[in-house]
């Protein structure tokens, strides 16, 4: 059998897949995808496809490109056995695609890469085994999970993430800072995500923080109480000599002893309370230096 019959053999027997690209973004890359395409499938013409479209619209039928069971139609009543869909949302860098499988009834996951490999998008949509794969755990329950600023489900997720171009993507969950992962051909890459609103130990519990410092406000204190002790230790101490002086001036004998005695008694008194005062000064002065330096 010639070369010839055996490619007609073989496109006869695969599958007949309708490329569809939603938007002049992707379709002029969606032309050259035949290569990447075949020998799995059998790739039909763009106009065959978009005759089946417009046939389509004329019934009703426009679906959007995560509507699987509107394309499951659009298969049924053009004799398609698979649909690949491919989009570019506006505003956009990443390129969306996935399969429909019209014969089984199934659809493949979402797939997306830059706009600019559109073919090696189309290899991962189609090929199960292509890519790698992302097992996520832990996260906020509910919490939306982007890869490349791309949604692809909400926390827990059901199931790990597969046919992921091989290279860096950026991961990132509500809440969450984010994520640098690499992803290899072929193998699962794990992640564990920080829950969100973990319990914390009460502050209460918290352990205290080793204080090498005391403030300005405590070291001032300190020299403040210094100095009121000081005073009020002086002002007894006053209060004492006054008491003795009196006594030895009721037991002194004659005016001149009297005179002595008054005379000791007020230097003793001046000199008491210059020393008093002296001792504040110096403690309250001194705290607040000391508070001003230690600050």
């Amino acid at each position: 059998m010639s070369a010839l019959a055996l490619a007609a053999l073989a496109s006869a027997a695969a599958p007949r897949l309708a490329v569809v690209p939603l938007g002049p973004e992707v379709a002029a890359g969606a032309a050259g995808l035949a290569s990447v395409l075949r020998p799995r499938y059998d790739v039909q013409a763009a106009d065959i496809v978009e005759q089946a479209l417009v046939s389509a619209r004329a019934t009703g039928l426009s679906c959007p490109f995560d509507d699987d069971g509107c394309w499951m139609k659009i298969g049924v009543s053009s004799d398609f056995d698979a649909i690949l869909i491919l989009a570019l949302p506006a505003g956009s860098s990443m390129a969306r695609a996935h399969l429909v499988d019209v014969t089984d009834g199934r659809h493949g996951p979402l797939v997306f890469g830059p706009k600019e490999a559109l073919a090696d998008l189309a290899r991962r949509a189609i090929d199960p085994s292509a890519g790698g794969t992302l097992a996520v755990a832990g996260g906020s329950p509910g919490a939306r999970l982007l890869v490349d600023d791309v949604e692809v489900g909400t926390l827990p997720l059901a199931a790990p993430l597969t046919r992921l171009a091989a290279g860096t993507h950026r991961l990132t969950s509500a809440g969450q800072a984010t994520m640098i992962i690499e992803i290899s051909e072929g193998a699962v890459t794990r992640v564990a995500l920080p829950t969100a609103g973990a319990a914390r130990p009460p502050a209460s519990l918290a352990p205290a923080a080793a204080r090498d410092e005391l403030s300005f406000k405590e070291v001032a204190g300190v020299g403040a109480a210094v100095g009121v002790i000081a005073v009020v230790t002086c002002s007894f101490a006053v209060a004492l000599i006054e008491q003795d002086l009196q006594r030895q001036l009721d037991d002194a004998q004659g005016e001149r002893a009297r005179l002595d005695a008054e005379q000791f008694h007020s230097q003793e008194v001046a000199q008491v309370a210059l020393a008093a005062g002296a001792v504040a000064g110096v403690a309250l002065a001194g705290g607040g230096l000391v508070g001003a330096l230690w600050e």
